[in-house]
């Protein structure tokens, strides 16, 4: 606090924050301005009140502190999946594995077209050789048979 010139102190005494809260704010990911409201102080004072407590620039001390509600994010994330929270599951398959949804439509023209190479070399087969097509059905009922 200021002194003035009868070195009496001057302004209203300074209000304590309590720097466990302001921590487990920046851990959920809380804005500066959402952080000042819940201290009930203005953000430039918690800004400022934060950087000489901690003694670093601010968007260290906001990073320290949110990287720490990140990953115990990521860890109840994968307990409720591990848990078999099945939504979490597919969820983080995508994220962390780069699994994907299956276009039913795009997987059928696959399907489809693969079935009409088949059919193209059993054609050609045919044309080449015209006892292929029995031959092959005879081998597979042997096969099947002897199972």
């Amino acid at each position: 606090m200021p002194k003035n010139s009868t070195s009496k102190l001057t302004g209203r005494p300074q209000k304590e924050i309590n720097w466990d809260t302001f921590e487990q704010l920046c851990k959920i990911q809380c804005t500066q301005s959402e952080i000042a409201s819940v201290l009930c102080l203005n953000v430039d004072t918690v800004h400022d009140r934060a950087v000489k407590h901690y003694k670093m620039p601010y968007s260290e001390i906001f990073k320290r502190f949110s990287e720490d509600g990140k990953s115990s994010l990521r860890r109840a994330q994968f307990k409720a999946a591990l848990g078999g929270n099945v939504t979490m599951l597919i969820w983080l398959g995508k994220i962390v594995l780069g699994q994907r949804d299956v276009d039913i439509e795009e997987a059928n023209k696959k399907t489809v077209g693969v079935l009409q190479n088949i059919r193209e070399l059993i054609t050609k087969q045919a044309n080449d050789n015209p006892n292929a097509i029995a031959e092959a059905e005879d081998k597979s009922f042997r096969q099947r048979r002897a199972v």
